[in-house]
């Protein structure tokens, strides 16, 4: 059978952080997240021609949001909101403008195949102000960058504004986090290859136990927790086969593959 890609930014309607029809990414068997539990998380709204998605991404720095590739390319300008767990306007809560100036996407990024799916976006003014509802997550370690088994395995997080389930009929107003396990590199790239799909070392995969990525959640984080209790990201959420609960993995960009090319365009000096 070939493999039918879905990316995951989800569709909405013109009007500020209303709510639309989405055909594409979504956390499913998640629960609401709690005020300030993710203070790391972005929402993305990108707009392009007469139409607008609904992103996630990260803050990684005062001045840098990673995000994917696909959720901003080809964008007219964007909307970041920062600091909150709700789609809704909320007064006092930041949101930034982005145009394309703003944004630098990976020179090899692939839209076809979704390879490469990465970007980033600078901000117009520092975030230096950090507050409890606003704060950078950590990057991995260089050293784990050129070993794509590195989380076979491992639980993660991931969060995003997406479906709750394939029949819904658009983003969820409420951030959704849910707890996914990490499938083992050669496991995901054999079946990947049985749907037509060449699985590189940049990219990492997750199983479907109940609870997954849909449509809304692309460019949000896959994140772990290390040893030291800290919160890492690892991975960005790209895309998925066929349907949300259809049982495919869901596969992401591998943040610790790109590190060197973060490194580079931002200026964070990355761990060893």
């Amino acid at each position: 059978m070939q493999f039918n890609i879905f990316a995951l930014p989800a569709l909405v309607n013109s009007s500020f952080w209303n709510i639309f029809r989405s055909n594409q990414v979504r956390i499913i068997g998640g629960r609401d997240a709690f005020k300030g539990e993710f203070p790391y998380q972005a929402l993305i709204k990108a707009y392009r021609r007469n139409e607008s998605f609904i992103c996630g991404g990260s803050v990684i720095s005062e001045w840098h949001i990673l995000t994917a590739a696909h959720c901003v390319a080809d964008m007219d300008v964007m909307e970041i909101k920062l600091g909150s767990t709700v789609i809704s306007y909320q007064a006092g809560v930041p949101v930034f403008i982005i145009t394309p100036q703003d944004l630098l996407i990976h020179e090899n990024y692939d839209s076809d195949f979704m390879k490469n799916d990465i970007a980033l976006i600078k901000l117009k003014y520092s975030l230096s102000f950090w507050s409890e509802r606003i704060k950078p997550i950590r990057l991995p370690r260089l050293s784990l960058q050129i070993a794509p088994e590195t989380y076979d395995n491992d639980i993660a997080t991931v969060t995003g504004w997406g479906k709750i389930h394939d029949r819904a009929k658009g983003a969820h107003n409420i951030l959704q986090t849910a707890r996914v396990n990490i499938m083992p590199f050669w496991q995901c790239k054999y079946y990947m290859a049985t749907m037509y799909y060449k699985l590189e070392d940049n990219q990492i995969c997750t199983l479907y136990t109940g609870s997954a990525p849909c449509s809304g959640d692309s460019g949000g984080g896959l994140v772990i927790e290390e040893e030291d209790g800290i919160k890492t990201i690892i991975g960005i959420v790209s895309f998925g086969l066929s349907f949300c609960e259809s049982g495919n993995p869901t596969v992401y960009t591998s943040v610790s593959a790109h590190l060197p090319w973060i490194e580079y365009h931002t200026g964070i000096k990355t761990r060893i």
